[in-house]
């Protein structure tokens, strides 16, 4: 009995929902490029239009760009390669030495062994006894182990008697049971 009822309620709700939808569609029809919704005013634009004073006008995509599904500000995006100027999507101009990023829009990197300086891939000098790194701060490269870097040169660190390359790679440590004291390794006492 309790089930029966339930079911009456609900045809009898949707009944109501369909008769005051048409209701409103009578006095408020659908515009041109308009779906039925359940919203307050009974439609919504369909896509590739948006709603302006009561109408769906059509929205103009540029060339190279594509239709979003965002129902505020631009409806529309550049493709990958090109970039938002005023109403239109311009290619993207790549320096030398650049390639397009994996996002989309008009985001570029440089090549490998080249570094970005304004709109330039400049080539990192990357000095004898060193090596490229990925890092986008500081010179680009690193001395390798054994080396240190001394005025934009990678020179050989100088070990004094009993020492050995420390674990950074870039300076010496005193072997057991030496220590360090005014650039030597001495004996503990």
């Amino acid at each position: 009995m309790v089930i029966q009822a339930r079911v009456a309620l609900a045809i009898l709700w949707f009944t109501f929902a369909l008769v005051a939808n048409a209701e409103d569609r009578s006095t408020n029809p659908l515009p041109e490029n308009a779906s039925a919704s359940s919203n307050k005013k009974g439609w919504k634009c369909d896509r590739g239009y948006r709603e302006v004073d009561q109408i769906c006008e059509k929205i103009v995509v540029p060339d190279n760009a594509y239709l979003t599904n965002r129902s505020f500000g631009r409806s529309w995006e550049c493709k990958r390669g090109y970039r938002f100027q005023g109403t239109t999507c311009i290619v993207v101009e790549l320096p030398e030495n650049a390639y397009l990023s994996q996002t989309e829009g008009d985001d570029w990197r440089c090549d490998r062994k080249y570094r970005m300086v304004g709109d330039k891939c400049v080539l990192i000098a990357v000095p004898a006894n060193a090596y490229l790194t990925n890092s986008s701060f500081g010179s680009g490269w690193e001395c390798e182990r054994g080396y240190q870097s001394k005025g934009g040169e990678c020179v050989a660190v100088v070990l004094p008697a009993n020492a050995h390359v420390n674990s950074s790679g870039n300076g010496w440590a005193c072997d057991p049971p030496y220590r360090k004291r005014r650039g030597l390794c001495v004996e503990t006492q």
